[in-house]
């Protein structure tokens, strides 16, 4: 993909990430971040327990070790915040690479 083609998907996708008026907002991006991971390590810890019950309750060595071997790894957050300068720096939240309708007649591209 030319760099070209992927400007013209990003204006049919009319998303707030590649639009000019978009200023990003760090500080709720960082408690999603600790929000999620939060989440993230309640669900690892729950079927980690699981994980292990099983193992020593059917005394299979080979689930106990391959669970204790396990590391939790966090991932980002999908969605994404900023304000938009265009209408008096309104709260936006927005998934990077999808289509958003509600942005069709306000998005301007940054690099155009």
């Amino acid at each position: 993909m030319t760099k070209e083609s992927a400007i013209e998907l990003q204006k049919i996708d009319c998303n707030c990430n590649d639009c000019k008026h978009l200023v990003r907002d760090l500080s709720r991006y960082k408690l999603s971040q600790i929000f999620h991971a939060d989440l993230q390590k309640q669900e690892f810890d729950r079927n980690r327990n699981t994980e292990l019950f099983i193992g020593y309750t059917s005394k299979d060595n080979a689930i106990i070790n391959k669970v204790l071997k396990q590391k939790f790894m966090p991932g980002k957050p999908i969605v994404s915040f900023g304000y938009c300068k265009k209408f008096d720096f309104k709260q936006v939240s927005f998934i990077p690479g999808t289509n958003q309708l509600e942005t069709q007649e306000c998005f301007e591209h940054r690099k155009a």
